[in-house]
């Protein structure tokens, strides 16, 4: 009786020293916690609700927290323009999580603890390498359907009074959140705005791309320029001659190449544009081709000037091409005006009065100069030069150099009308020279364009 009580004694005092031993960790509720924890952060972290993880982080974010209020805030502004808001959130909305419960350890004692967390997000990075996708539409159709990657993040928690709050929150947002990090910009080719070409100064008999003794070629891209996505910027052209590349103009859509551009092929006896065939090939920013075309140049001996009419600077605040050399003559023959101008002998002159068939003149010499020459005197005609620092003038970019007015000088034939700009006016950029018809107040007899470098 005495043996069976020493051995119930045992047994108690075993069980009470097991008790004892394990006490602690068997009521300690920390992994339960870290849990319940766990599982409201993950949701917020997929839905990237800064103000909710503030609550459940350790104080330190409270000093990011405007910081990263704004870069998970995916809407248009100055952090992000419209195609890269939209871009974000396509690829936060596919956002999700699966916690391993397994992975849950905790020290109650020690206040700390651990969870492992994986999350799915589009494979957005994949995206963005194709080549193929360049509208904004297009991303968000290709995230959707994308093959999602995981991101292993573990989730680290401190104990404060009754919460756990999350301690790495640096690391897991930097994990998760790498996608805001990513350069969101969609560029249309340049070549689905394309409508066609302009070609400008051509051989009026021969028709487009065809010139007869000129100073230059000049073909512009005609973009579709009330579309949405419409981005030249960084677009550039090429011209070959004779089997060699001769000239790169860059970031436009006006490919021109003149006699005085370094590399450009230049006839001997008359200055002009040397005969031959001139490839002009436009390109993306991605080197691939906007356009490619041929300009046919013959250099003929003595030629008859005939005049082309050009684009002009538009009242109406549209924009026209400036053409060094081009003169155009709105005073048309019947008329008392029109009939008395010598159109072979009038145009561009220098300082010795020689002929500038090309209108190009230099900031150095000071001066450009246009002689008009008329079988009759019409007295004073009036005048005024513009300027424009641009080939293509808008009439906000035009300077109004001001009126004047001009007597005739007599000549052996007739009269002459000089008309000169010197002086401080005399810079580089673009110049229109218009001559107004005495006849009709207000009407244009001529225009004429020059260069200045």
């Amino acid at each position: 009786m005495r043996e069976n009580g020493r051995k119930v004694l045992a047994v108690v005092l075993s069980s009470a020293f097991i008790m004892s031993a394990a006490g602690c960790s068997f009521l300690d509720k920390s992994s339960d916690e870290i849990l319940d924890a766990a599982e409201p952060y993950a949701k917020n972290l997929a839905s990237c609700n800064i103000s909710k993880l503030v609550k459940s982080t350790v104080d330190d974010l409270k000093d990011d927290q405007d910081t990263w209020e704004e870069r998970l805030d995916f809407s248009e502004g100055e952090l992000y323009t419209a195609d890269a808001a939209t871009a974000l959130n396509a690829i936060a909305s596919t956002i999700s999580y699966e916690i391993d419960e397994e992975s849950v350890e905790a020290d109650g004692k020690k206040g700390k603890g651990s969870i492992d967390v994986t999350f799915s997000i589009a494979d957005y990075e994949a995206v963005l390498e194709d080549e193929s996708v360049s509208k904004v539409e297009d991303f968000v159709d290709a995230v959707e359907d994308s093959k999602p990657k995981e991101i292993e993040i573990t989730l680290e928690f401190e104990k404060d009074d009754d919460s756990w709050l999350c301690s790495n929150y640096e690391e897991v947002f930097d994990s998760l959140y790498a996608f805001t990090e990513e350069e969101y910009t969609f560029r249309i080719p340049v070549s689905e705005f394309l409508e066609g070409v302009n070609w400008y100064g051509c051989d009026w008999e021969l028709g487009d791309g065809y010139y007869t003794n000129t100073p230059f070629i000049d073909v512009d891209l005609d973009l579709d320029w009330s579309a949405d996505g419409l981005d030249y910027e960084g677009i550039y052209y090429t011209v070959e001659y004779g089997g060699s590349e001769i000239y790169t103009g860059e970031d436009t859509y006006i490919g021109a190449l003149y006699a005085y551009y370094d590399g450009a092929p230049v006839d001997d006896e008359s200055g002009y544009l040397a005969a031959g065939i001139y490839t002009v090939t436009f390109y993306d920013v991605d080197n691939s081709v906007i356009w490619t075309g041929n300009a046919t140049v013959y250099v003929e001996a003595d030629p008859t000037p005939t005049p082309s009419p050009a684009p002009t600077p538009s009242d109406s605040g549209d924009s026209g091409i400036i053409i060094p050399g081009m003169i155009y003559y709105e005073a048309e023959a019947g008329t008392t005006f029109g009939d008395a101008i010598d159109q072979s002998a009038s145009g561009w002159v220098d300082s010795d009065g020689n002929s500038v068939t090309t209108g190009i003149f230099y900031a150095a010499d000071g001066e450009i100069a246009f002689d008009l020459y008329t079988s009759e005197d019409f007295g004073a005609l009036e005048y005024r030069f513009l300027y424009c620092p641009e080939m293509v003038a808008t009439e906000d970019q035009i300077d109004d150099l001001g009126f004047a007015m001009i007597s005739s000088e007599e000549t052996d034939n007739g009269y002459v009308y000089h008309f000169v700009l010197s002086g401080d006016d005399v810079i580089n950029g673009y110049y229109v020279l218009g001559i107004y018809n005495p006849d009709i107040t207000g009407e244009v007899g001529i225009m004429a364009f020059a260069g200045v470098y």
